[in-house]
């Protein structure tokens, strides 16, 4: 009898071991092969150069591309891509958002972006904190440098010349910022 009663409890034990083990080996893709390369309507990116302008700050222990959502707001529920590492002390770094994308946010989404920055830290290991980030260079649409530039990708398009430059003499103003958004 107990027998009968164990071997009971062992096949319910077994059935809910596969109801919870089942989808979870379907939900596991392909583990950690790469990312598809995009090709044809799938191709949403941006693509450019950094230029560096003055001697690097002393310290630097990384450099990205920085995409955010809104302007006037540099923490992690605005950020949408990342971009880099930049090399330290380069004085250009060329860039497609597609072959440099940092691996954290697989696709940048079509849409407007109004905020595409480069972004330092000293910090040893990787924060999120937004004290412990510098902005080297803001995107600023045809020279005009009184606002940040709007970035538009459409789906399926590569926008050129998203130019930023870091100029480390002349370093540009952090957020949060006083720039009065109107982009009517």
């Amino acid at each position: 009898m107990i027998n009968i009663y164990m071997n009971r409890k062992f096949n319910k034990l077994i059935k809910i071991f596969l109801i919870l083990i089942i989808p979870f080996l379907y939900s596991c893709d392909k583990g950690i092969e790469p990312y598809p390369v995009e090709t044809g309507p799938d191709i949403t990116s941006f693509e450019g150069k950094v230029t560096f302008v003055g001697a690097w700050p002393e310290g630097i222990n990384r450099t990205y591309i920085v995409v955010f959502s809104e302007p006037s707001r540099f923490d992690v529920n605005t950020l949408q891509y990342i971009i880099g590492p930049i090399p330290y002390g380069v004085s250009e770094f060329n860039y497609n958002s597609i072959e440099n994308n940092l691996g954290l946010i697989p696709k940048l989404a079509a849409g407007e972006y109004p905020y595409v920055i480069v972004a330092q830290s000293k910090t040893p290991e990787l924060s999120l904190l937004r004290q412990d980030w510098t902005v080297a260079g803001i995107y600023f649409n045809q020279g005009n440098t009184a606002l940040p530039g709007i970035l538009k990708i459409e789906q399926g398009k590569v926008v050129s010349g998203i130019n930023i430059t870091c100029d480390f003499n002349n370093p540009p103003v952090q957020p949060p910022s006083r720039w009065k958004m109107n982009y009517e």
